[in-house]
């Protein structure tokens, strides 16, 4: 079928890809196989290498997953769903994920930032803006910080991390 972004954990010890099988795309970490989507994109591991995230489509919705990476069939959590969700990203120390979501069709939306937890459990959801750019994390891993625009004003918000 066909095959997609390739990534590397931080140690470069392991590989992932994204795979095309009967139509429906997966996740492979060192050749096991995940579970099968209408689409995934965006992988990338965690620091320690031990768990990968990635977006994945099911039925028109979006959400994150979030593997171990010597099993990635076992998915920890595919809620909630949304309309969208983009960058799925560890922090530095591996205890949180960060990512964009948006609630409604692209000209009428709610964007935010979603805070989960290193299995993919949402903890918190940002507020309600116009437009969110990537965030980034702190470099102790206790904020999270990202541009986003209200109506015309555009904001750096920096948040703490639950």
């Amino acid at each position: 079928d066909a095959i997609d972004s390739v990534v590397f954990s931080p140690d470069g010890k392991q590989v992932a890809y994204l795979a095309q099988k009967e139509g429906k795309w997966l996740v492979v970490v060192d050749e096991k196989e995940g579970q099968l989507y209408d689409g995934v994109e965006q992988p990338s591991f965690s620091p320690d290498g031990s768990k990968i995230v990635y977006r994945a489509i099911k039925n028109g919705k979006r959400f994150i997953v979030v593997s171990p990476v010597d099993d990635p069939s076992k998915v920890y959590d595919e809620d909630p769903a949304y309309d969208m969700v983009v960058t799925p990203r560890f922090s530095g120390d591996g205890s949180k994920i960060v990512y964009r979501a948006r609630r409604g069709t692209q000209e009428k939306a709610e964007r935010f930032i979603v805070i989960a937890a290193q299995d993919g459990t949402v903890l918190k959801e940002g507020p309600i803006c116009d437009e969110v750019w990537e965030p980034v994390f702190s470099a102790d891993s206790k904020f999270v910080a990202y541009g986003a625009r209200i109506g015309r004003e555009l904001w750096w918000k920096v948040q703490t991390l639950p």
